[in-house]
């Protein structure tokens, strides 16, 4: 998990200023530590994982769900009969 770090309001007025482009982090030294991009932009950023299932496949799949004729096993009874081998 991300560490939060809680900033001013002084620098979230002027973070907000950049109209959403990215802003350099910088120390007193001048050495970039960083970058602030909105939240927004940071969603684009990350690649999100491909959906492993088409709506095809989702639809083919609760209907032969739908279809089954074996009953439904509660998870309990799963785990126990796991236990029994």
């Amino acid at each position: 998990m991300s560490k939060k770090v809680t900033i001013p309001a002084d620098l979230r007025e002027e973070l907000a200023g950049a109209n959403g482009d990215p802003v350099v982090l910088c120390d007193e030294a001048g050495n970039v530590v960083g970058y602030a991009v909105t939240a927004a932009r940071f969603a684009r950023l990350t690649p999100k994982p491909e959906d492993p299932w088409t709506d095809e496949e989702i639809a083919r799949l609760e209907e032969e769900r739908k279809n089954d004729p074996r009953p439904d096993v509660p998870h309990e009874d799963v785990l126990r009969w796991f236990e029994r081998q």
